[in-house]
Order: C-alpha cells, then sequence, then structure tokens
C-alpha cells in the first residue's frame, strides 16, 4: 500500500490525496513527500509501533568507512593545492623583484642588496614584516620570505630567492623563521644567469618543487 501512494505522488497526483489515503487506511504519514509508511504493533505490548525497515549496524559501518576512504585520499590534495597556491604568491613577488634588480643593473651598472634602492616600487604583502637594510621581507601569519641578494663584487650572491616557511615555537625574529620551501632565481649577470632551482626541506615540499613553473 505504501508503494502505490507513492506512486501517486510520483505521478504529479495530488499530494493531499496521497497523505489522506494513508489516513483512511489507518497508515501513518512518514511525510508530505515520501508517502506512508506501515508501522505494526509489537508482540505483547498493547498500542506499541515500531518500523519494519531501518538501518542496520553493518550498512552504516560499510558508510562511515567508504567516507573515511574519501577523506584519506582528498585530504591531501587539498593540502597540496593550498600549499601550490601559496607558492603562486610568492613567485609574483619574486618576479617583481627580479625585474626591479634587472633595471637598477641596467641603470647603475651593478645590483643591489636593498630594495629601498630599487627604481620600481616593489609590492608587499599585508602584514609583511620588512627589513631594507638586510633586503627581505616575511609575513608570518602567511609563512612568506622573500630575500635580495646584489652583493656588489660578487657575482655568485646576485640572486632573489623566496618561499613558504614557520615560525618555531618561541620565535620572535626572522632569523628564527624556518624556511620549508626556497626558490632562487640568479639574475643575468651572476655567475649562473637565469638559473633557477628549489629546495624543499621535507618530501611534501620536494614534491612541490616539481610542480611549479616560474
Amino acid at each position: 500500500m505504501n508503494k502505490i501512494y507513492q506512486k501517486m505522488y510520483s505521478a504529479n497526483k495530488s499530494q493531499f490525496k496521497s497523505v489522506l489515503g494513508c489516513l483512511m487506511h489507518g497508515v501513518i504519514p512518514e511525510s508530505w513527500t515520501l508517502g506512508c509508511v506501515f508501522y505494526k504493533k509489537q508482540s505483547g505490548k498493547a498500542g506499541g509501533r515500531r518500523p519494519l525497515a531501518g538501518f542496520t549496524l553493518i550498512e552504516l559501518l560499510v558508510v562511515v568507512l567508504i567516507v573515511g576512504i574519501l577523506a584519506a585520499v582528498a585530504l591531501p590534495q587539498y593540502q597540496k593545492a593550498v600549499l601550490k597556491s601559496r607558492m603562486a604568491e610568492v613567485l609574483v613577488y619574486l618576479h617583481a623583484y627580479e625585474q626591479g634588480e634587472e633595471l637598477y643593473y641596467m641603470a647603475n651598472g651593478t645590483y643591489t642588496d636593498y630594495p629601498a634602492n630599487l627604481d620600481v616600487s616593489m609590492p608587499f604583502p599585508p602584514g609583511a614584516v620588512s627589513n631594507e637594510d638586510k633586503g627581505y621581507f616575511f609575513v608570518p601569519e602567511k609563512g612568506i620570505f622573500l630575500d635580495v641578494i646584489g652583493t656588489v663584487g660578487v657575482p655568485s650572491l646576485h640572486y632573489v630567492q623566496g618561499g613558504l616557511g614557520h615560525m618555531p615555537p618561541g620565535g620572535t625574529s626572522y632569523l628564527d623563521f624556518v624556511r620549508d620551501i626556497t626558490y632562487t632565481v640568479y639574475l643575468k649577470n651572476s655567475t649562473k644567469p637565469g638559473e633557477k632551482s628549489c629546495f624543499g626541506r621535507t618530501k611534501e615540499f620536494q614534491d612541490l618543487c616539481k610542480t611549479l613553473e616560474y
């Protein structure tokens, strides 16, 4: 009988008639959309009623197991996507500093360690802690850092680098900052013109290095 009333509703017939039919046959409507569910008296208990069907413990355990497997597969991929997105932001700042150094070299014949000397306006992300004298900035809340190295007369130290890291417990300054992944771009007039390298502190970040495009 339950199936009959469900078919009445699914065939675009009156929802009211479907539920009314339930009541006329002594059936308790489960909801206004799913039709009727029959109940029967429990043996030995007058007036006691219980549903005929339901989920078993095994079925619930299977569902929980499937959800757990899906989460175990999806969570690492999500974490990788977040790290790659953060590193893409780093590369934007890195490219800007590289271009600024090259323009400075064209005008002065040398690079500089001091971003304040560059002839272009360099971007700083919100919350950045910068040190113009030492040529770096980092964002503790986002775990982003960037260095500008243009030591005069030392071509091997002509590069810009940036990456992701974290502040360890008790850390207070840039010197305490732990670098998890470092991306380095050597400037055109260095000992390794245009060369790029990436270093990951753990396998997770080493794998991230392989996916980066500068």
